[in-house]
C-alpha cells in the first residue's frame, strides 16, 4: 500500500468521512459515485487547505506519541515517572487491561511471557522512534485528494501501519505484531493523536467550522436526530421495495434495492465508525497529557532510556533533556508517583459452572482478600454502608446466543474477561439508603409514587443522582465507590449461568417483579409497583433482585454492537448526550426484558418510576 492511500484512510476516519456522507444524504441526495461533488466535497475542496509536507509531519508527530505512549503504558510508566504529575493519571492500567490481559488470555501467554514481549515492545519501540521520520517522508506523501477522502475505507489501520514500517525496518517478531494488531491498538493511537493535533490546527478548525455552517458538523444530539431520519428513510425504502415485489417493475425494484443497499451500508459505517471512535476515546482518555509535550522531546526521552523492564527502575535524569526535567513536578526529595500495582489472579472461564463451584470460587476469592464474602464498610460516625458482596474475577460469554426466544438485536454474544475482583451492591440502593444521602446533603429526596420507602429500592433517580450518591458514600467511608460497568451488571447478574435467567429458561412472579404476560393489564396496573430488594431468592452470587423490579443505572456508555463500552466507565462529566446502559427491566416490563442479557439505554437526566441503581465498589 503507497503512503498516499494510508493518509487518505487516515484522514478518512479523523474527517469523519462516513458521518459526512450520511449527512450529504440529509439534503436529498443519492449517494454519489467517487469524484461527483457534492457539499461535504465542496466545502473540503475549498476550505481543506493543509499540503501532503503538513500531513507528513503530523503523521510522524501522531506515530511518535502513540508508539510512546502504548510503550510507556505497558511497561510501567517509565516515561510518566520521568515527566511527572503531568502523566500520572494515565497509569490506571486502561491499556493493559484492555490490551494485553485479554491479548495474553488469546494466545496462552503466561506472566513471563507477558514480559518478554513487553521488553520486546520496548527494544522495537526505541528502534522505530529511532528513525521514525523515514516511515512517513513529506516526499512520498502528495496532497490530499479530496474525492479518495471521502470515499476510503479505513479498517485494519493497524496492519496497514506494520506493513510500512516493515518495509522500512524489516519484519517485526510474530507475537510483537499480532500485539501491535490486536484490537486495533496500533492504528487507533495513531488515529487519536492525528485526531488531536490536526484538531488544534487552524487551518483545520477553519474547516469545520465551514462544515458547521452547511449542517455538516451538528452537535451529537442534532446527529442522532439526522441519523434518525435517515433511519425512517430506510424504512421507508423497505416499504416500498415490499410493495414492489408484488408488481412486475423490475426497474423500480433494482433501483430500490440499490438505493436501500446504499444507505444500509452508509448506516453501517457510521454506527462502526463512531462505536469504534468513543471506545478508543475511552481507553485513551488521560493520553492528553502527551499532547502538553513536544513529540521530538517524546522522541528524545524514550531513544535514550534504554533500560531493562523493571517497574521498579527510574528513568535516569541523565539522559533526559532539559525541557522534560523543566516539566517534572515533584518537589525536591520526593518519589515520583508509582503506577497502581494489582494482584494477578487466576482468571477461569466460568460460563455453564454450578452454583456450588461459584460459590467455592467466591469463597476462595474473599478469603485471599482478608474479608467475608458478604460486608459492609462503615460511616466515620460508626453506622454500617449498604452491604456488598465479593465478586471474583473470571471470563464468561455476554450477550444472549442466536437460538435464545426473543433475544434482541443489540445482545450480541462475545467473551468477556474481568481480571480484576470487585464488589457489588447485595440489593439495589433503597430509599432508606438514599434518603440518608439526601438529608446529610440537604438534596431534594426523589418521590416513591405513593408505594412506600424503607427497603423498596429507590426510584425517580437520574444518572447523576447516582453517581453523586457514589461519592459522597466514597467521602463518608473513605472506600472507592461507583456504578458497576455493564459487563460487570452481567457477569454478576448471570453468575456463572447459561439461561435466560439466572435460575433457568424460564421465570415466574415467585422469583421476580415483572408485569406478567397472561394477565389483563387494565386489571395488573391497579396494584402494580416495586417489591421490597429482599423478597425474592438470590442468585449464586448472594445478590438479589437481578431480574425486575427497577432498571438499574450502570457506569456504562450504551454501545448497540458491543465494541468495548461495555468494559468502560464513564466519568461524572462525561456529556449529557452520551447514552446510558440501564440493566435488570423493571416491574413494568414483560419477561423478555428482564432476562440477563436485556439491555436498554437512557439519557443521563432521565429520572421515572422504573429505574433506580446498585453500587459497585473496587477492591
Amino acid at each position: 500500500m503507497s503512503l498516499g492511500t494510508l493518509l487518505h484512510k487516515s484522514l478518512g476516519v479523523v474527517l469523519d468521512a462516513p458521518v459526512l456522507q450520511a449527512l450529504s444524504l440529509g439534503y436529498g441526495e443519492q449517494q454519489r459515485p467517487p469524484g461527483v461533488a457534492g457539499p461535504a466535497h465542496q466545502v473540503l475542496q475549498r476550505h481543506f487547505t493543509l499540503s501532503g509536507t503538513d500531513l507528513a509531519e503530523t503523521l510522524t508527530d501522531s506515530f511518535i506519541c502513540a508508539l510512546s505512549a502504548i510503550d510507556d503504558e505497558l511497561n510501567g510508566g517509565y516515561l510518566g515517572r520521568a515527566l511527572g504529575t503531568r502523566l500520572s493519571r494515565s497509569y490506571q492500567s486502561r491499556i493493559p487491561a484492555y490490551i494485553l490481559e485479554p491479548f495474553a488470555v488469546t494466545h496462552a501467554l503466561d506472566m513471563a511471557a507477558r514480559k518478554a514481549l513487553c521488553q520486546q515492545l520496548h527494544r522495537y519501540s526505541v528502534s522505530l522512534l529511532y528513525s521514525c521520520e523515514r516511515l512517513f517522508p513529506a516526499i512520498e506523501l502528495p496532497d490530499p485528494d479530496i474525492a479518495e477522502l471521502l470515499v476510503s475505507e479505513a479498517d485494519g489501520l493497524s496492519q496497514q501501519f506494520l506493513e510500512r514500517i516493515e518495509q522500512v525496518h524489516g519484519p517485526l517478531p510474530e507475537g510483537l505484531y499480532a500485539l501491535l494488531v490486536y484490537r486495533e491498538l496500533l492504528g487507533d493511537a495513531v488515529l487519536y493523536f492525528f485526531r488531536e493535533m490536526l484538531a488544534r490546527d487552524p487551518r483545520v478548525q477553519a474547516t469545520y467550522d465551514a462544515l458547521r455552517r452547511v449542517g455538516l458538523r451538528p452537535t451529537a444530539r442534532q446527529l442522532d436526530s439526522r441519523l434518525i431520519k435517515l433511519q425512517q428513510r430506510q424504512s421507508r425504502l423497505q416499504k416500498a421495495l415490499t410493495q414492489v415485489l408484488l408488481t412486475r417493475d423490475r426497474a423500480r425494484r433494482n433501483t430500490l434495492i440499490e438505493q436501500l443497499d446504499q444507505l444500509d451500508d452508509l448506516l453501517a459505517s457510521v454506527w462502526a465508525h463512531q462505536a469504534r471512535w468513543r471506545t478508543f476515546q475511552q481507553q485513551c482518555a488521560d493520553w492528553r497529557g502527551y499532547l502538553a509535550v513536544l513529540p521530538s522531546e517524546l522522541q528524545h526521552a524514550v531513544v535514550n532510556t534504554v533500560l531493562p523492564f523493571d517497574h521498579s527502575t527510574e528513568a535516569h535524569p541523565e539522559v533526559l533533556p532539559a525541557a522534560l526535567l523543566a516539566r517534572r513536578q515533584q518537589p525536591a526529595g520526593t518519589t515520583p508517583p508509582q503506577p497502581a500495582r494489582q494482584t494477578t489472579y487466576d482468571v477461569p472461564f466460568i460460563h455453564g459452572w454450578c452454583a456450588q463451584r461459584i460459590q467455592q470460587h467466591q469463597q476462595h476469592i474473599a478469603a485471599a482478600l482478608g474479608r467475608s464474602v458478604t460486608f459492609q464498610d462503615f460511616f466515620q460516625d460508626g453506622t454500617a454502608a449498604p452491604e456488598m458482596v465479593v465478586i471474583p474475577p473470571g471470563r464468561f460469554l455476554m450477550g444472549s446466543p442466536g437460538g435464545e426466544a426473543r433475544r434482541a438485536d443489540n445482545e450480541r454474544q462475545h467473551a468477556v474477561s474481568l481480571s480484576q475482583p470487585f464488589a457489588i451492591g447485595k440489593y439495589p440502593v433503597t430509599f432508606a439508603e438514599y434518603d440518608r444521602f439526601c438529608i446529610a446533603t440537604g438534596r431534594e429526596q426523589p418521590g416513591s409514587s405513593g408505594w412506600g420507602r424503607g427497603r423498596r429500592p429507590v426510584i425517580n433517580v437520574s444518572w447523576y443522582d447516582a453517581m453523586a450518591y457514589c461519592q459522597w458514600l466514597s467521602r463518608m467511608t473513605g472506600e472507592a465507590y461507583r456504578l458497576p460497568s455493564e459487563a460487570e451488571w452481567e457477569y454478576t447478574c448471570r453468575a456463572g449461568t447459561t439461561t435466560d435467567y439466572h435460575f433457568g429458561e424460564t421465570i415466574t412472579r415467585s422469583e421476580a417483579n415483572f408485569q406478567p404476560e397472561d394477565v389483563d393489564f387494565s386489571e395488573w396496573i391497579k396494584d402494580a409497583k416495586t417489591t421490597p430488594v429482599d423478597q425474592f431468592a438470590a442468585n449464586p452470587w448472594g445478590v438479589h433482585d437481578c431480574h425486575g423490579n427497577v432498571f438499574e443505572w450502570t457506569g456504562s456508555e450504551y454501545d448497540k454492537h458491543y465494541t468495548g463500552a461495555e468494559q468502560q466507565l464513564l466519568d461524572a462529566d462525561a456529556p449529557d448526550d452520551l447514552r446510558r446502559v440501564v440493566r435488570g427491566g423493571s416491574w413494568y416490563f414483560y419477561s423478555w426484558w428482564v432476562h440477563s442479557a436485556a439491555r436498554f439505554w437512557l439519557l443521563p437526566d432521565s429520572r421515572n418510576f422504573l429505574q433506580g441503581f446498585r453500587l459497585a465498589r473496587s477492591l
